[in-house]
């Protein structure tokens, strides 16, 4: 850029804000709702387990036919972990039944999702061992446990939508205050600085019709104001060229430096001067009505800010009553 460029107004930042918006959303993580009904079915299999395990000891029946019932509704134990688990004194699958229990517990209140399942499982003989239970029942007791453990986290994509939502709502707004730098010199002028110039209307890449127009009716305005203003008030202003050539350079003379003082601040605009010029040289009611006119055109310069035109106007009102005391 070859010259600095500042914004002529506040403007919503919108790319910013929103790429704001996408983080947060974006740091919201997937909600998983726990089913208590899981937690309890996943008691009940080891329970059941466990007592089926003790009525299959009690049968009167060979080992080898315990083996063969108990391993036909537990095919992932394998044949020495059941017969381990059938060998074993009635004090070590007590012990065993109550740690199972309690892994079962913890791991469904910490909450399993699907797709940690398996890492859980995984978990369940370590934590049997910390439970000091007996290391020879230990593989088929953890066989029991992990085939009853199921996942109890359930996705919820509404809960998940609601809180994205609510954080993208809880974005602060980014503005870019009025006098704020949008290029420096010097500075690359990227895609981004065309967006908010672009915004600012202050790129067009053809002719802009509003904007012509809306300059058009105001300069139409302007002109007819003064006009009947002279001709029913001032009749020897507006019948006179030399005086409507003043009134015509300071008028324009104003707007022009204006414009020049508008990039650092437009409450910079002379419109004292000019009423204070046209009290001396002209007169004092038409230095009034011109200044509100030129106050106004100063304010839609500025981007139709209001309290522009009402310092411009104080200082030109200001303007004619220092000069005519």
């Amino acid at each position: 850029a070859e010259t600095a460029v500042r914004a002529p107004r506040d403007l919503l930042d919108a790319a910013a804000t929103e790429a704001l918006r996408q983080v947060a959303v974006a740091e919201v993580k997937e909600v998983y709702e726990s089913d208590p009904r899981v937690a309890a079915g996943v008691e009940q299999a080891i329970i059941a387990a466990f007592d089926y395990l003790n009525q299959v000891r009690e049968a009167a029946l060979t080992r080898v036919e315990q083996a063969q019932l108990f391993s036909a509704r537990h095919p992932q134990l394998g044949n020495t972990p059941v017969a381990a688990l059938l060998d074993a004194s009635a004090d070590q699958l007590e012990h065993a039944r109550a740690a199972a229990l309690e892994v079962a517990r913890v791991a469904m209140a910490t909450g399993i999702k699907p797709e940690a399942l398996d890492v859980q499982r995984a978990r369940v003989s370590p934590q049997l061992a910390a439970a000091q239970v007996a290391p020879g029942i230990r593989p088929g007791v953890a066989g029991l446990v992990a085939d009853a453990l199921k996942p109890n986290l359930v996705h919820s994509a509404a809960e998940t939508a609601r809180r994205r939502l609510a954080a993208a709502e809880g974005v602060e707004l980014v503005r870019i205050p009025r006098g704020s730098y949008i290029l420096r010199a010097g500075d690359i002028v990227t895609d981004r600085h065309l967006e908010l110039l672009r915004l600012l209307g202050m790129l067009q890449p053809g002719l802009n019709v509003r904007a012509w127009s809306a300059a058009f009716l105001l300069a139409l305005g302007t002109v007819l104001f003064h006009g009947a203003y002279l001709y029913a008030f001032k009749p020897t202003v507006a019948t006179d060229s030399k005086k409507l050539l003043i009134l015509s350079v300071v008028y324009l003379g104003v707007l022009g430096i204006s414009r020049g003082v508008g990039g650092l601040s437009w409450y910079l605009a002379p419109a004292a001067a000019g009423t204070m010029l046209l009290t001396t040289m002209l007169d004092g009611q038409v230095a009034m009505a011109s200044g509100m006119a030129m106050s106004l055109t100063v304010g839609v310069m500025a981007g139709g800010e209001f309290r522009v035109f009402a310092v411009a106007a104080i200082g030109g009102l200001a303007g004619v009553y220092g000069v005519s005391r």
